[in-house]
C-alpha cells in the first residue's frame, strides 16, 4: 500500500543545504545582505519562510535575525503585497 507521506533519510541535510544556501545570497558576490533582502521582498517569500525555517533549527537564528530582523526590514517585506509576505514578516519577527 502507498502511503502520502515525505520520508526524511537525513534529518541534517536539509540544514546543511540551508547553510549552503544562506551562505550563497549572502555572500559578496551575490550582493551580500542586500541580496537576501531582495529575496525576501521579490516574490520569494515561501522560500524564505522555509529557509528560515530550516535555519532555525540549525542553530543559525542570530544570522538570519542580523540581515532580516530589523523592523524597517520587515516592515518592507510586510508591505510588498507578495503572496507569502505576511508569513514571512511573522516568522522573522518570532526569531
Amino acid at each position: 500500500m502507498k502511503s502520502k507521506t515525505v520520508e526524511v533519510v537525513d534529518a541534517q541535510l536539509g540544514e546543511d543545504f540551508a547553510n549552503a544556501v544562506w551562505a550563497a545570497i549572502t555572500s559578496d558576490e551575490a550582493g551580500g545582505a542586500d541580496n537576501a533582502v531582495k529575496l525576501a521582498q521579490g516574490g520569494a517569500a515561501f522560500v524564505m519562510v522555509e529557509l528560515v525555517e530550516a535555519l532555525r533549527k540549525a542553530g543559525e537564528s542570530a544570522a538570519v535575525k542580523k540581515v532580516l530582523g530589523s523592523v524597517k526590514v520587515r516592515k518592507a517585506i510586510e508591505t510588498s503585497g507578495k503572496k507569502g509576505a505576511t508569513l514571512l514578516a511573522d516568522k522573522l519577527a518570532s526569531l
